[in-house]
């Protein structure tokens, strides 16, 4: 009983997550469109490396371990370019774009 109980709590748990995933793909998007469309591309690296960072924990934590990988390896890409601005960091756009699409795309499998 208090196993059922337990696990109906996660799923429902989960189920709220999925909804809110729809959302970060929203914001992804926006990101996105700024970083390649627009003049602030340092100010969208930094959103979208805040970004990434959220969706990969919390993602984990809900049991999305794909999503949480692909944040994480878009995290990873970016943390030592957001970390490094005043030093002039390589900035391989067409690397992030591939990292975000596979993002973009896993997480849509979700709903």
């Amino acid at each position: 009983m208090l196993e059922e109980d337990f696990q109906r709590n996660l799923e429902v748990l989960k189920a709220n997550y999925a909804s809110k995933l729809k959302e970060k793909v929203q914001e992804l998007f926006s990101i996105e469109e700024k970083l390649f469309n627009t003049d602030y591309g340092d100010e969208a690296l930094k959103e979208l490396y805040i970004a990434a960072h959220r969706i990969s924990g919390s993602s984990g934590m809900h049991g999305y371990t794909e999503v949480s990988e692909k944040a994480g390896m878009l995290e990873e890409l970016l943390y030592p370019i957001v970390k490094n601005f005043d030093r002039n960091p390589t900035i391989d756009k067409n690397q992030i774009y591939s990292l975000l699409c596979k993002l973009i795309r896993v997480i849509g499998k979700e709903f």
